[in-house]
């Protein structure tokens, strides 16, 4: 199974937060399970979610949505994500 891997920044970690937590449900339409959140322990708006991929397509398609990019925006997501899907 592949895993997902995407690491940014935010503006506050609650505001993003409550914006993610909105988006199980499509998230699990995407294939994601298993999504795990950490803050880096020195930089506390750096964000790690880590997640098993099922279907790496349909989680591209999530990444690439309209819908997620204004959704990041609304969350305060400061610059583009660095996102990894491995094998």
């Amino acid at each position: 199974m592949a895993k997902l891997i995407v690491k940014f920044a935010v503006e506050d970690v609650n505001r993003w937060r409550s914006v993610f937590d909105q988006w199980d449900t499509a998230r699990s339409v995407a294939g994601l399970t298993n999504v795990q959140v950490f803050r880096a322990e020195d930089r506390h708006n750096e964000v790690l979610v880590l997640s098993d991929v099922a279907d790496p397509a349909k989680a591209r398609a999530m990444l690439g949505s309209a819908e997620l990019r204004e959704a990041m925006q609304r969350a305060g997501v400061e610059g583009p994500p660095e996102i990894h899907i491995a094998e």
